[in-house]
């Protein structure tokens, strides 16, 4: 192009340097496909969350202490367990001993049976019929008009409390033992992390299901607006990213493949784009022996990819690139190339 003459005999020529760039679109509303430790059903059509905390809130958990933290309350629970549950086998014994035995024992031996096994029920929290529910009551009635009775019955019933208390903290804790578990498994958490902490204010996530291959589940389906499929529906979002997409049963090709449906789905809508990453681990020199398992810098689908390297060993790497777009977009109001 040339412009018109500033100065005698001036003129600006613009010459294209024959670099293909990615194309002008925003670059402020991720959308992430891939697993979550929890929230609704899978797989989910596309929820815009505005926040870390409505993030955690919708499909992660919180966790009142950290991982290592909470293996060592675990491993100090277990033991109390086992101790608590020596002391209730005992006081029971001795309760049972002392209400069945002596000129007038107190209760049978059927009906302390029924009061302990109805006492374990409700500390367990288990239903119980009503006839065995009556039964021990009436077998606990004569045991505390007992007077001899009364401070066994009492040390008995005090000790299964507490171990009621302890077994529902340890079940509390093992569930977000296996929430940390299976956290460290997924990387979308991690990027949607990334994404908010690094100036994000909104994104979409998909949630798809872990028992299933990632390759089946990406396309998505229209009807149920799933998946890739399910974000044709939403027109604000600028990016999309998989980022479970190098999960320890990836292979190359699986994961080119999985990435080469997410730039077809960018290519089409044509106001978004593709975030793809190689393989962690990939040396410099591996990168261009990966870019070749994808589409060719000269076609179409080159406008609408963006590959970021190398990997970065921090908490919510995924998500930082997308994070950064977002904020220069949002004080600058320029289409950045990543």
């Amino acid at each position: 192009m040339v412009s018109g003459p500033l100065a005698p005999g001036v003129f600006i020529k613009e010459r294209s340097s024959g670099v293909r760039t990615i194309v002008g679109v925003g670059t402020s509303t991720p959308a992430f496909l891939g697993y979550t430790v929890r929230g609704p059903q899978t797989p989910t059509p596309p929820v815009r969350i505005n926040s870390w905390s409505e993030f955690v809130d919708t499909f992660h958990f919180r966790s009142p202490m950290g991982a290592e933290e909470l293996g060592r309350e675990l491993d100090r629970l277990s033991g109390a367990v086992a101790e608590g549950t020596a002391e209730l086998e005992r006081l029971e014994a001795d309760l049972e001993e002392k209400a069945t035995t002596g000129d007038t024992p107190v209760l049978t031996q059927e009906e302390i049976t029924v009061l302990a096994r109805v006492q374990a029920a409700d500390w367990a929290g288990d239903a119980v019929s009503g006839e065995e529910r009556q039964a021990a009551e009436a077998a606990a009635e004569k045991v505390t008009e007992a007077e001899e009775l009364a401070g066994p019955y009492g040390l008995w019933i005090a000790a299964g409390n507490e171990l009621a208390s302890l077994k529902r903290r340890e079940g509390e804790l093992t569930v977000l033992a296996g929430y940390f578990e299976q956290s460290g498994k997924i990387q979308l958490p991690e990027a949607v992390y990334g994404f908010f902490a690094n100036g994000g204010t909104s994104c979409y996530v998909l949630r798809l299901d872990p028992d299933k291959p990632l390759a089946g589940e990406v396309d998505g389906n229209a009807d149920q607006r799933t998946g890739l499929a399910g974000l044709k529906t939403v027109p604000d979002v600028t990016m999309v990213a998989v980022p479970d997409v190098w999960r320890e049963d990836m292979t190359p090709e699986t994961a080119a493949a999985i990435m080469g449906k997410v730039v077809g789905h960018c290519v089409t809508m044509r106001n978004r784009l593709a975030l793809l990453e190689p393989p962690p681990g990939t040396a410099p020199a591996g990168v261009p022996q990966f870019l070749e398992k994808l589409a060719g810098p000269d076609g179409d689908d080159a406008a609408f990819t963006a590959l970021y390297y190398p990997w970065v060993n921090v908490p919510g790497v995924d998500g930082i690139p997308r994070g950064c777009a977002a904020r220069s977009y949002a004080r600058r109001g320029f289409l950045c190339d990543l």
